[in-house]
């Protein structure tokens, strides 16, 4: 019986090493090889009226200047809320401690960051994972 396309194994989709995906691109290659600092950036103080989308969207906009920004968070309780945004960015940090005491919308922010755990991909052998 002949079993035409599946005589063959299937690719191991999970096995990258050899393979060069920046090639023909050597500043890609360069971004995605240089380590970055991840920090996680809570924020107090904001006026927990506001429903949570609008109010993600409005931090993401005053923050956005300190960073690249991947994810952001809006926690509810009743008398207060808590927002975390998780961002990229080596100095980052700095520049978001510039922006604790401000104001949106009316309310004084109390703003932290903390170093997000830092993720180490050498031992997956890919392309772009830093060896640093």
């Amino acid at each position: 019986m002949d079993m035409g396309m599946f005589s063959q194994p299937p690719p191991v989709y999970g096995d990258l090493q050899g393979m060069n995906f920046f090639a023909s691109n050597p500043e890609m290659k360069a971004f995605f090889e240089k380590p970055r600092r991840s920090w996680v950036i809570d924020v107090e103080g904001f006026d927990t009226s506001v429903p949570a989308d609008e109010m993600e969207e409005a931090l993401i906009n005053h923050f956005k200047s300190c960073g690249a920004i991947l994810r952001a968070s809006v926690r509810r309780h009743p008398d207060n809320g808590l927002a975390n945004i998780v961002m990229v960015g080596d100095d980052a940090d700095e520049k978001v401690m510039q922006l604790n005491g401000t104001e949106l919308g009316g309310k004084k922010l109390v703003v932290k960051a903390r170093p997000y755990p830092r993720m180490d991909y050498r031992h997956l052998n890919l392309p772009f994972a830093s060896s640093s």
